[in-house]
């Protein structure tokens, strides 16, 4: 996928299984742009947390994860929060979820090398 230029990438109320975030973690390491993720919602559970640490740690555009609304797990969750402590991104993984109205919403296919 051509990600030069996208800044935020929402899949918020999408379903996305560790395979998934696998895939997303993948593509968005190799971002130099990439600011913000939002997968609010997404029915995220550890796995799936677990593979996107992997993209906090390699990614250096990253400042903002928001992950509210979903079920993840203490452990996941904390190992999460400290490597964002460790790279300045700000997670958001509680609170309430409020929606932008007015934001135009680009779907992108994620392909594998």
């Amino acid at each position: 996928v051509d990600n030069s230029c996208m800044e935020t990438l929402d899949l918020s109320g999408c379903s996305i299984d560790a395979d998934c975030a696998l895939l997303i973690a993948q593509t968005l390491k190799r971002s130099k742009t990439i600011r913000s993720l939002i997968l609010q919602k997404v029915y995220l559970n550890s796995d799936g947390l677990v593979c996107l640490v992997d993209l906090f740690l390699a990614s250096l555009s990253l400042k903002h994860v928001d992950l509210r609304g979903n079920e993840l797990g203490d452990i996941a969750k904390a190992q999460a929060q400290n490597v964002c402590e460790q790279k300045g991104i700000q997670l958001l993984t509680e609170g309430r979820i409020t929606f932008n109205r007015g934001v135009v919403h680009f779907n992108y296919k994620l392909e594998e090398d």
